[in-house]
C-alpha cells in the first residue's frame, strides 16, 4: 500500500519497525474524539457524525473530512473520506463484536487493511 501511494523507501522502513497504534473512539451528542496512541504521539481528531470538518495527519499536512456512521445488528461502519493536497483517502472502521475491521483505501483504488481485537 505505501509504495503504491508513493511514500519513499526510508519512510516505508520507518512504518515497518513502528509499534502498532491503540485507537480510542469516546462517542458524545453526536460529537466522536478519536484518540490514536502512535509511535509519533497521540494524534485527536474530533469531529461531529454527518459534518465536513478539517483535520491535519500526523506530518502536518491539512485535510477536509467527513465521517458517517452506519449502526449494524453487531457494531457499526465509520467511514471517513478524506481530501487533501497529498491525495483522496477512505478510511473505513466496521466494529462486529469485539474485533474492529480497518481498511484505508487511497483515491486510486488500492487498499490496505487490519483487524482489531478489543482489549479491555
Amino acid at each position: 500500500f505505501l509504495k503504491a501511494t508513493g511514500v519513499g523507501l526510508f519512510q516505508r522502513k520507518i512504518a515497518k519497525a513502528a509499534k502498532w497504534p491503540n485507537w480510542e473512539f469516546i462517542a458524545k451528542d453526536g460529537a466522536v474524539l478519536f484518540v490514536n496512541h502512535s509511535a509519533i504521539g497521540d494524534l485527536k481528531e474530533e469531529f461531529s457524525i454527518g459534518k465536513e470538518y478539517s483535520w491535519k495527519d500526523g506530518h502536518g499536512n491539512p485535510m477536509t473530512c467527513l465521517a458517517e456512521y452506519t449502526a449494524t445488528e453487531d457494531g457499526g461502519v465509520l467511514l471517513t473520506s478524506r481530501t487533501g493536497a497529498i491525495g483522496s483517502y477512505k478510511e473505513e472502521r466496521r466494529v462486529s463484536g469485539n474485533l474492529l475491521e480497518f481498511t484505508l483505501t487511497h483515491g486510486t483504488g488500492v487498499s490496505w487493511g487490519r483487524t482489531f481485537e478489543r482489549q479491555n
